[in-house]
């Protein structure tokens, strides 16, 4: 005993839009794709901007303290000494 399938007939202009729905849910469509797609951007070129500031005040930090001078300790010399009161 087979089963009997019965296949509906593909519809080829079916790109999985409500064929019912009207052009105004279609120029939303395309409004929230674009803020979407603009949005992405905005959000990926300020967190490249982050990371390469910080990247920069990393190195920067790294490098400064190689390039200060340190100073000598404060000591006092043998000739000197403290100053007593009278």
């Amino acid at each position: 005993m087979r089963a009997k399938v019965e296949i509906a007939p593909c519809n080829r202009r079916d790109n999985g839009i409500n064929p019912k729905a009207g052009a105004a849910s279609k120029g939303q469509a395309k409004v929230m794709s674009a803020l979407i797609l603009f949005l992405t951007v905005v959000i990926i070129m300020a967190l490249g901007i982050a990371a390469s500031y910080a990247v920069v005040l990393g190195i920067l930090q790294i490098f400064a303290s190689q390039s200060r001078q340190q100073e000598a300790p404060a000591v006092l010399i043998p000739s000197q000494t403290h100053a007593h009161g009278d």
